[in-house]
C-alpha cells in the first residue's frame, strides 16, 4: 500500500481522537490517514501507559507512509521488547 498524498503534518495521540491522523487508545490504533481503519492493540507488557500508546501512534504513522500494511505493524508492535 502506498499513500499517494504528500503530508506535512500527521496528528497522533493517546488522549483524543484525531480528525486527521492516528489515535491510539488503550484497545485499538485508529488510523485516519487516507480513510478509517481501526486494528486492535496488541497486547505488550512493555508498552504499557498512555506515553507509550502515542509512541505507538508515532511509530504507526511513519511505518504506513514507508509502504507497511496495519497487521505488519501490529505484528512488529507486539514482538517489541522497549
Amino acid at each position: 500500500m502506498k499513500i499517494a498524498k504528500k503530508y506535512n503534518k500527521i496528528m497522533i495521540s493517546a488522549v483524543e481522537e484525531q480528525k486527521y491522523g492516528v489515535f491510539c487508545t488503550p484497545d485499538h490504533i485508529v488510523d485516519k490517514i487516507d480513510n478509517y481503519t481501526s486494528v486492535p492493540l496488541p497486547r505488550n507488557k512493555f508498552l504499557q501507559g498512555a506515553h507509550n500508546r502515542e509512541n505507538i501512534a508515532a511509530s504507526y504513522a511513519v511505518s504506513k507512509l514507508l509502504g507497511l500494511a496495519p497487521l505488519q505493524i501490529t505484528a512488529g508492535i507486539s514482538t517489541f521488547k522497549g
